[in-house]
C-alpha cells in the first residue's frame, strides 16, 4: 500500500474511532451515515472533505465499502451480535473502556466531527438514513455509484436542488425567449409591480 493510501486508510478508522468513542453502542448501518454527514459538513464548511471514502446511494441510504472494510480490518474493537429493529443479526459496536486513538485527527476534524455527532446523535438510524437520502449527492448520483464529490465541491450548480435547479433554467430560458422582464433595480421590480 502506498504511503498516502495507507494514511487515509488510517484516517478512515480514526474517523470510525472517534464515533465509537462518543456512543456506548453502535450498529454499522449508523456509523456509516453519521460519517458521510461529518464528511459532508466538512466539505461544506471548509471546501475539504474529511476523508477519502467511497459513499453511494444504497439500500438503507449512504454506504462506504471503505468504511465497512475499515470497520472489519480494525483490530480489538469491541462488539457483541445483536438484532436490528427489522429482525436481521447484526453487530453492535460498544464503546471502549480506555479511547481508541484518533492520531491523524486535528483540531479542526475533531470539531467537524464533535458538531456532526451534537446535531445527530438524538435522531434514530432511519432519519439519518433519510438526511442522507435528501442530500444533492444522493439526488445526483446512480444507485451503488460512488457519489460525484469532485463536481460537487467544484460546481456551485451541483449543491442545488433538482427544483431549485429547474427554477434557474427556467428563468434563464424566459430570459433568452425575451419573456421575462429585467429591472435595473429591486425598487424599479417592486414599482413597476405595485
Amino acid at each position: 500500500m502506498a504511503p498516502e493510501e495507507a494514511w487515509q486508510a488510517r484516517r478512515r478508522e480514526d474517523v470510525v474511532s472517534f464515533f465509537l468513542n462518543e456512543h456506548n453502542f453502535i450498529h454499522e448501518k449508523r456509523l456509516q451515515k453519521l460519517i458521510f454527514l461529518a464528511d459532508l459538513h466538512s466539505l461544506q464548511t471548509t471546501g475539504k472533505r474529511l476523508l477519502d471514502a467511497d459513499f453511494k446511494p444504497y439500500y438503507h441510504g449512504v454506504f462506504s465499502d471503505m468504511i465497512s472494510a475499515g470497520l472489519q480490518s480494525m483490530k480489538g474493537l469491541l462488539s457483541q451480535p445483536d438484532v436490528a429493529p427489522d429482525g436481521r443479526t447484526t453487530i453492535v459496536f460498544l464503546k471502549p473502556p480506555k479511547p481508541y486513538p484518533t492520531k491523524t485527527l486535528g483540531r479542526a476534524e475533531l470539531n467537524i466531527l464533535r458538531e456532526t455527532f451534537e446535531a445527530y446523535k438524538a435522531l434514530t438510524n432511519e432519519d439519518l438514513a433519510e438526511l442522507g437520502k435528501h442530500s444533492l449527492l444522493w439526488d445526483s448520483a446512480e444507485f451503488a455509484q460512488p457519489f460525484d464529490y469532485e463536481t460537487y465541491a467544484r460546481d456551485p450548480a451541483m449543491r442545488l436542488t433538482a427544483e431549485m435547479a429547474a427554477a434557474f433554467e427556467n428563468t434563464e430560458m424566459a430570459i433568452e425567449r425575451g419573456t421575462l422582464k429585467q429591472y435595473d433595480s429591486v425598487e424599479a421590480m417592486w414599482a413597476a409591480m405595485g
